[in-house]
């Protein structure tokens, strides 16, 4: 059984042209982590706590006046907070907004981004380094994206899990919001077995051209240099056969195709603009992930 996925699509989304940096490779250091007080790493229970169709998980985020105000000029960029989780309180962990057509304000049911070892090194909640919340405020049933997930995965096309959280946030009901599994190691894991090769991950508007090869960001993996991508792009821009035929193509064909198939019935007729894509190259092969803005 093939170990991995990949989907190629044209897309309908403008992207800005990435130049790879002039000392390419490899990529600059990454920056050291600001200072932070030393927690001690809390247990990790399986991922159930998490993911699953139990209860809705209660969360309880606090923000200080400091941390709201950067949330403010810059709703994309980490900010610390408090968080309590089952009864485990955990500080300084990174959180902010996310959305494009989406970013609510803090006061309308934002999408959250909470990350427990952005200034805590090597820490995890449950198994995981992060977490996704969505406010799913374009859905009135709150079940649309957790039902889609569940056929990808029944599909065999790597998908997030997903469960659901009652959030409280600076002592206000924020309301019910899905939990959403990062596009991590975790993922890897429990969708391939395998958590080694490369992961790619692209900013919104991103597709596979050579020119855009720069724009993903590199999450895991030890090719700095992108060469599994720019190989990739390249027989995308030449229309090459070589990609869905021959002895050893690089793509997993027949999930390749359960993703426009399973995309088709479920009314995702513009799924291409709501699909984040995260390359991952495993024993020479490439794979895609799939996780909606």
């Amino acid at each position: 059984m093939q170990a991995c996925a990949v989907l190629l699509l044209v897309f309908a989304v403008a992207c800005e042209r990435h130049a790879p940096p002039p000392d390419a490779p490899p990529d600059p250091a990454p920056k050291a982590a600001p200072a932070a007080t030393a927690l001690p790493r809390p247990v990790t229970p399986a991922a159930s706590a998490w993911f699953g169709d139990h209860a809705p998980l209660p969360i309880a985020i606090e923000l200080d006046d400091e941390a709201r105000a950067s949330l403010k000029r810059q709703p994309r960029k980490f900010t610390r907070a408090t968080v309590h989780v089952a009864g485990q309180t955990l500080k300084e962990v990174g959180i902010r907004l996310k959305g494009h057509r989406t970013l609510y304000e803090l006061e309308d049911r934002p999408s959250l981004i909470l990350s427990f070892d952005r200034f805590a090194p090597k820490r995890t909640l449950f198994g995981q380094r992060r977490v996704v919340l969505n406010g799913m405020v374009d859905d009135p049933t709150l079940l649309r994206e957790a039902l889609g997930y569940a056929v990808f995965r029944g599909a065999g096309v790597a998908a997030p899990r997903t469960g659901y959280a009652d959030l409280t946030l600076d002592g206000k009901a924020a309301g019910l919001l899905l939990v959403v599994e990062a596009v991590d190691l975790p993922l890897l894991r429990h969708s391939y077995n395998d958590a080694t090769g490369n992961l790619f991950e692209g900013e919104y508007g991103c597709d596979v051209y050579t020119s855009d090869v720069w724009g993903f960001d590199h999450d895991s993996g030890s090719d700095t240099s992108r060469s599994h991508l720019k190989a990739l792009a390249a027989k995308v821009e030449d229309g090459s056969s070589s990609l869905f035929a021959g002895d050893n193509p690089p793509l997993a064909v027949e999930r390749v195709l359960a993703f426009p198939a399973y995309s088709r019935g479920e009314g995702l007729t513009d799924a291409a603009a709501h699909i984040r894509i995260n390359f991952w190259g495993l024993k020479g092969k490439l794979c895609m992930l799939f996780q909606h803005c």
